[in-house]
């Protein structure tokens, strides 16, 4: 059998493994929310009412899509969607597309395959074919789900099939893109940052578009075109094809770029040249927060940038939240009784909460692939113990989780109008309160690298994916409190709407240090194991 055709089907099983699930989430939060919308608005007169109350509201399509038409179950169905799975599906390309080749690559099973009959252009294309084989099996999944709900909600067959291929659009373009991404720069850690950087700039442009209503600027972000795409509402095809035109251009260009560079080497090589810089080389932790520094401000750019933009937006949210009884019962499952500007910077918070958490999986999977990459070898080999080197990663994991916290409360400071009237503490203690979370990522994330450590990374995202997704279709399903309970997001007070509780933080971040420590002591007694 053909190397590449050996390749195809390896990373294709593993690729579609993990987009089933996926796709199976996307079709429950489609299906929960035509059959919520039948059962919340029966009548007509109640479904004219929502449109009235949410439709007009820049502010709160500028964070949840544009609202087209909330007075039918198909409108209402495919604005909820995407407006949730626009986010959640960006960050499963990025995630997706930063495996696939250099996961692949950094774990050696390339170094085989390449010495056979192959090229490195092919197996990269091998590779671009399995991120169409995983799309593939999402959209297959979340159709299922779209058709589950056709009995009750009376949607047209073909209307869920074009849904369900807009709500895969944003998944194919940032996987894609990932793939793009990932040619340039040395490891698979750094592709998902650098593909994340392009989601989120993608995503502050068409908040900004939608936000200020220039039309025109959300015609330079793919997430402006599924927007246009106008799926159960006018289902116009050619912004869709735009969107997975762009995904077939950079999965093309990612092959071509692969062919052309050495396998584990970037395509732009950095310079060796030595600059004499000695700061921060007193020790491994020292040296650990010399590496970090650089991931740790591009963190607090973008998420102070993203809430900045957030709460610019809040005041007049806010007024559509005194207005929609809807928005209300979503915010008070989600814990923020509240209404008004508070309420919705609570309900930020929890999305920011996800960001920071994000950002600490990140820092996790960074430790885990410096043991991949034989770099603790070097170090262990000098006088410093297992312990103190994971000491000083955790540490410094943790001061960037502070940082982000603050970034995230001065953010909140700089955006939100005084008109608000919500204390400058306030806004402080909301970001910090979103870090205890983070902390349980990395205690978690550590626990699996003492453990398990081939499994770190994926048991890092998937905690924070699990947590928002459980947290998201759970409110909007109305799940009971037992499933809620099991999203970390679940136990995160939503402040400033919620003063925070600091008692129940104390205990997350004890799990955090003792998931940490047992993950420390594990890792001491284990051998190193490389990709």
């Amino acid at each position: 059998m053909p190397a590449e055709t050996v390749l195809l089907r390896h990373l294709g099983r593993r690729a579609v493994r993990s987009a089933v699930p996926w796709g199976v989430a996307f079709g429950l939060v489609v299906l929960s929310s035509g059959v919520s919308y039948l059962s919340a608005y029966p009548h007509v007169a109640d479904r004219q009412a929502l449109q009235l109350s949410l439709g007009g509201n820049v502010g709160l399509a500028a964070i949840f899509g544009p609202v087209r038409s909330l007075a039918d179950v198909g409108g209402f169905t495919a604005w909820r969607a995407l407006g949730l799975l626009t986010i959640v599906g960006g960050i499963w390309g990025v995630l997706a597309g930063a495996r696939l080749m250099r996961g692949e690559e950094e774990a050696g099973r390339w170094e085989v395959l390449l010495a056979s009959a192959t090229t490195r252009r092919r197996a990269a294309a091998a590779g671009v074919a399995a991120g169409g084989l995983a799309l593939v099996a999402l959209g297959l999944a979340t159709l299922a789900g779209a058709l589950l709900g056709v009995p009750a909600t009376g949607l047209r067959v073909g209307s869920c099939v074009f849904l369900a291929a807009t709500l895969v659009a944003p998944a194919a373009v940032f996987l894609a893109i990932t793939l793009l991404l990932a040619q340039f720069v040395p490891t698979r850690r750094v592709a998902a940052q650098y593909g994340a950087l392009a989601f989120g700039v993608a995503y502050v442009v068409r908040l900004v578009a939608l936000a200020t209503g220039r039309d025109w600027l959300a015609r330079f972000t793919p997430l402006g075109w599924v927007d246009a795409a106008r799926p159960m509402t006018g289902s116009h095809l050619a912004p869709l094809l735009a969107a997975y035109a762009l995904a077939i251009a950079a999965g093309v260009a990612a092959a071509g770029v692969a062919g052309r560079r050495d396998l584990g080497a970037a395509a732009w090589a950095r310079s060796d040249r030595a600059t004499g810089a000695t700061r921060l080389l007193g020790g491994p932790g020292r040296f650990a927060a010399r590496q970090a520094l650089p991931q740790i401000l591009g963190w607090v750019v973008g998420i102070a940038a993203f809430t900045a933009v957030f709460g610019l937006v809040s005041g007049s949210v806010a007024d559509a939240t005194l207005r929609s009884h809807a928005m209300n019962g979503l915010l008070d499952r989600l814990g923020a009784p509240g209404a008004g500007t508070r309420a919705f910077l609570g309900l930020g918070m929890l999305t920011m909460s996800s960001a920071i958490a994000l950002a600490a999986a990140a820092w996790v999977s960074g430790i885990r692939e410096a043991e991949s990459a034989g770099l603790v070898d070097v170090v262990l080999v000098q006088p410093v113990s297992r312990r103190r080197w994971l000491a000083g990663r955790v540490a410094v994991a943790a001061a960037g989780l502070v940082a982000l916290g603050l970034a995230t409360g001065v953010a909140l400071i700089a955006s939100v109008t005084s008109d608000a009237r919500v204390a400058v503490a306030d806004l402080v203690a909301a970001g910090l309160n979103a870090v205890p979370i983070a902390l349980v990522v990395i205690g978690g994330g550590v626990l699996t690298l003492g453990v398990l450590p081939r499994a770190t990374a994926a048991v890092a995202y998937g905690l924070v994916a699990f947590s928002f997704l459980d947290e998201m279709i759970g409110a909007m399903v109305d799940a009971p409190s037992w499933v809620l309970d099991l999203s970390l997001l679940h136990h995160l007070a939503l402040a400033p709407d919620v003063a925070p509780d600091w008692s129940t933080n104390a205990v997350l971040v004890a799990i955090g240090l003792a998931a940490a420590l047992a993950g420390g002591l594990a890792f001491t007694r284990r051998d190193l194991v490389t990709a």
